[in-house]
């Protein structure tokens, strides 16, 4: 990479620059000057690169994933939210490897009272208008007994110490270092366990719903993305945990599928099937809608996990099916059962125009533990590789692990800085993800890396 008369000048200038009692000096780079200089104490190195230098190709890697975890918050939850939180640290610890980039955040199933209910102690101001964002006080903690907000959402108290103050977990930081798991999964124990206080009429497809019109529907979303969830063209995951029916009410305008208690408990098993097979399609069908408009393309790219009992299960005097309750036949208000999360997971499985559908899984929610569950989700994302097409350098010293590389292109007097997480690092090697690049640089383009050398 070098020539010849091109190393012996950065020895001689290396040499020269030694002497010097300068806290800034400079030797001759690979292209261009190679710039040491002091940040904090550290010292650091600006390098630079032609474009036109570097070397194309494609490398194989984990796909990036967003999860968004539903998490019934009724009263016969509690020991089904202590045993996944508690599944979730060996989770995490085993499958969230350094080289992931991957997204949680978890919302309850009474998210869709947000903006239409009068329990403003426990659900916040204006009805409970910020109840279905994702923000610190709100989806961060035990619900929905939420920190005090002030009505433009924003805290109106310092942030009570049982509360992340992050209700979107990441497995990397902005600069692409990996974050503690141990942390991370202590984090989503607090953000998952959403507690037994919620509202009895349980609509946990109503809330994600209600969730993605607004949480996802902000303007940031689209340019900043601070706030949001789901990001662009990633692969999605849907997880659904809850041990009854969903008392969901879904409309598309036209066909209404209403599963609250007074319409659902005079269903006979039959009915109940095939309204939650409609209910179902519903629910695939706005999220796909979703996904394809935040995407702009035809494949919605997702999965669901369903997490609930697959068959009626009789505890206490949750009975199951149609019975004879003051002489008129009636089902239990809340069935221990779960035909809506379940027709959902089926509908997205069966979906051809969706690429990641059949990586669907349903699994039995009175497991002992959740580990074997997250396992299987675990094996999902193992096997989530995709081809990216990198510019890739050579640094001239070998960077730092605990400090990032973080890059700009500066192309006919534009200078940019490029995402951290379009920068993958492998000793001297950077790669940088082509698509992170902005527009169509000219051969003429030079890359300035920043790093701290070992």
């Amino acid at each position: 990479m070098f020539t010849g008369q091109s190393l012996k000048r950065l020895l001689a200038l290396a040499v020269a620059a030694a002497s010097s009692t300068a806290c800034t000096k400079a030797v001759t780079g690979y292209f261009s000057p190679l710039k040491f200089t002091q940040l904090n104490g550290n010292e650091e190195v600006l390098e630079n690169f032609m474009l036109s230098s570097s070397i194309a190709k494609t490398v194989q890697r984990y796909r990036d994933v967003d999860l968004l975890w539903m998490v019934d918050n009724s009263g016969s939850m509690g020991n089904h939210q202590t045993a996944l939180t508690d599944g979730f640290k060996e989770f995490a610890t085993t499958y969230f490897t350094k080289d992931r980039n991957i997204r949680l955040a978890a919302i309850p199933s009474d998210t869709y009272l947000a903006g239409a209910t009068d329990v403003v102690a426990k659900y916040g101001p204006g009805q409970g208008k910020c109840y279905s964002f994702l923000l610190p006080g709100v989806h961060d903690g035990i619900r929905p007994n939420i920190a005090s907000l002030k009505n433009d959402c924003t805290l109106d108290e310092v942030l009570p110490s049982a509360r992340t103050g992050n209700p979107i977990l990441e497995t990397q930081n902005s600069d692409g270092t990996a974050v503690d798991l141990v942390k991370l999964a202590a984090d989503f124990g607090i953000n998952a366990k959403v507690g037994t206080a919620g509202n009895g009429s349980e609509r946990g497809l109503q809330s994600i719903i209600k969730m993605l019109e607004d949480n996802e529907g902000q303007a940031s979303c689209a340019s900043t993305g601070i706030g949001c969830l789901f990001r662009k063209n990633k692969l999605r995951g849907i997880i659904l945990v809850g041990d009854e029916h969903s008392q969901d009410i879904i409309t598309d305008g036209v066909t209404t599928i209403d599963h609250t208690a007074a319409k659902y408990k005079r269903m006979t098993d039959a009915e109940v099937t095939a309204e939650s097979n409609l209910l179902g399609d519903l629910v695939r069908k706005k999220l796909n809608t979703f996904f394809t408009t935040l995407d702009g393309k035809s494949d919605p790219n997702y999965f669901v996990v369903t997490i609930a009992n697959l068959t009626c299960v009789e505890i206490g005097n949750d009975y199951c099916g149609l019975r004879l309750q003051n002489n008129v036949l009636e089902r239990h208000n809340n069935e221990r059962w779960g035909p809506e999360y379940l027709a959902v997971h089926d509908a997205v499985k069966a979906d051809g125009a969706n690429s990641a559908g059949a990586l669907s899984i349903r699994a039995n929610i009175n497991n002992v533990d959740f580990k074997a569950v997250l396992a299987q989700v675990g094996q999902v994302l193992d096997t989530q590789v995709e081809q990216v097409v990198v510019t890739s350098f050579t640094l001239t010293k070998d960077p730092s692990s605990t400090a990032p590389v973080r890059a700009e292109i500066s192309d006919s007097g534009v200078v940019t800085q490029i995402s951290q997480g379009a920068i993958k690092v492998t000793g001297r090697v950077v790669d940088i993800d082509q698509s992170g690049l902005p527009g169509a640089p000219s051969a003429n383009a030079r890359i300035t890396f920043t790093y701290v050398p070992l």
